[in-house]
């Protein structure tokens, strides 16, 4: 099982290793090798915090722009004109923009993957977009079977 943590607008993933009996993480998304361990959750976070804040400072104090985990920024490439222009018209239509087109048909196909992929013994997992530092995350929240 794969978890995340956010922190300074960087993301990471974390993942257990049994042979070593930590818990190892990555940061997502940048060039720069950024890993860290723990051995608990809690250590496992704040190497991450250090992790974050050692990179950031070293950038500083290299004179260098430190990289983005997400800019927020992503090309989207289309099979063909014919679908570029459908969906141009279909904003149009609409009173939208196709950047605002993308960004709903993202989400929603973001909720309905989290729907079909999120059960768990525990109950069902019911997806939600949830405000984290003035950024909407999806996440879970359990809901217990009735049955």
């Amino acid at each position: 099982m794969t978890h995340a943590l956010q922190y300074r607008g960087y993301y990471a993933t974390l993942e257990i290793d049994l042979d070593a009996k930590m818990i190892v993480g990555r940061v997502a998304n940048v060039r720069a090798a950024l890993l860290f361990e723990g051995e608990t959750p809690s250590e496992a976070e704040r190497d991450f915090h250090a992790t974050i804040d050692d990179y950031l400072d070293d950038c500083k104090a290299r004179g260098i722009r430190p990289e983005e985990s997400f800019s927020g920024t992503l090309q989207v490439r289309l099979d063909s004109k014919v679908d570029h222009y459908a969906l141009a018209t279909l904003a149009a239509s609409k009173g939208s923009t196709i950047n605002a087109e993308v960004k709903l048909a993202v989400k929603a196909h973001l909720l309905q993957s989290a729907r079909v992929a999120s059960t768990s013994a525990a109950g069902l997992r019911k997806p939600f977009l949830k405000l984290v530092d003035k950024s909407y995350v999806l996440t879970h929240e359990v809901v217990q079977d009735s049955a």
